[in-house]
């Protein structure tokens, strides 16, 4: 097969929020210089999130709906958390709505970073930097 260099596209794969069942964890590509480029187990890294989650696969269903950036709305996000039918729900690669005894917070990566109150989300004062970003999620 013969391919025209300009048809490649060498950026690197851009992960992050990945759901695994009833949670999400925040994964993220570190920079290693060797030979191996695209994702894989050696530089790829987990956040710590305040949830249990589940190991994950790069060879999933779930790894796939995060590079092609499959996520539910914000809405259902908070309504399926409320509702206690999952612990953690991602609406993006970097945002998500997770329970935190009981309560739901707003998730940047894996730090919270706001609060839900009904079907509004707050950011806490110090993470008001945010705001565009989340707008721009939100209205995407």
């Amino acid at each position: 097969m013969r391919v025209k260099t300009e048809d490649l596209d060498l950026e690197p794969l851009q992960v992050g929020n990945i759901q695994t069942g009833g949670s999400y964890l925040y994964v993220q590509r570190m920079p290693v210089r060797r030979y191996k480029q695209g994702l894989c187990r050696d530089n790829s890294k987990r956040g710590e999130m305040p949830w249990e989650t589940r190991d994950w696969s790069l060879n999933s269903e779930a790894t796939l709906a995060c590079l092609v950036d499959n996520y539910p709305t914000i809405s259902d996000a908070i309504e399926r958390v409320s509702g206690h039918h999952c612990t953690s729900v991602a609406f993006s690669k970097r945002w998500g709505i997770g329970a935190v005894k009981g309560l739901p917070y707003l998730f940047y990566k894996d730090k919270a970073v706001g609060m839900v109150d009904d079907e509004d989300v707050v950011l806490y004062g110090k993470y008001f930097f945010l705001k565009e970003n989340l707008l721009g999620v939100l209205n995407a």
